[in-house]
C-alpha cells in the first residue's frame, strides 16, 4: 500500500466499486427475471425499479467515493476513541480504499456479499492494525466502536420519536 496520497487509493478503489455495483445489478436483473422480484420487494421494502437501479449505478462514482471518506473518517474516529489512531486520517483512508479488493466476490451468486463483507472486514482490521501500528483488539474495536455507538444514537432516535407519539396521542 502507498504511504502517501489520495491518488492512488482511489485509483485502486474506484473500479472496484464500480465493478462491485455493477455486479450487484446483473445479479437483481437476473433475480427479477428468474421471478424472484418478490423477495428482493420483501427483502428492500420496495419494488424493483429499473430506472432508479440505473441512475444508482451511473452514480456509484461518486456516491463509492462519499462512501469511502464518510467510512474512513468514522473509523478514524473510532481508532481515536480507543487510542489506535497513530497515522493520520488519510492512512485510514487508503486502507479502507485497498481493502475494497474482495468486493470482486459479488460476481458469485448468493455467497459473493457474506464472503467479500467478511473478507473486506478482515482486510480493514490488519490494515488498521498495520498502519497505525496497534494491537488487533483496537483495530478491530476501532472498526465496530462507531458503528455500535450509530446503532444505539439511532434506537435513542426512535424510542424518543416514539415516547413523543405516545405523548402527544399519536396513532398509538
Amino acid at each position: 500500500m502507498p504511504h502517501q496520497g489520495f491518488g492512488p487509493a482511489l485509483s485502486y478503489y474506484l473500479p472496484i466499486a464500480v465493478i462491485g455495483s455493477a455486479l450487484m445489478l446483473f445479479w437483481r436483473i437476473i433475480a427479477v427475471a428468474l421471478g424472484y422480484a418478490d423477495l428482493i420487494n420483501r427483502f428492500e421494502g420496495q419494488p424493483f425499479d429499473p430506472g432508479a437501479e440505473l441512475v444508482a449505478f451511473l452514480l456509484s462514482p461518486l456516491t463509492a467515493t462519499l462512501y469511502l471518506v464518510v467510512g474512513a473518517g468514522i473509523v478514524h474516529v473510532g481508532a481515536k476513541m480507543v487510542g489506535a489512531a497513530h497515522a493520520g486520517y488519510m492512512a485510514t483512508l487508503r486502507v479502507l480504499a485497498f481493502s475494497a479488493g474482495p468486493e470482486l466476490f459479488l460476481a458469485v451468486p448468493l455467497l459473493g456479499v457474506p464472503t467479500s463483507l467478511i473478507w473486506m472486514f478482515v482486510l480493514s482490521v490488519v490494515g488498521i492494525r498495520a498502519v497505525h501500528g496497534t494491537t488487533t483488539g483496537r483495530a478491530l474495536a476501532a472498526l465496530l466502536l462507531p458503528t455500535f455507538l450509530l446503532l444505539v444514537l439511532a434506537m435513542l432516535v426512535f424510542l424518543a420519536g416514539l415516547f413523543g407519539a405516545m405523548a402527544w396521542g399519536g396513532a398509538f
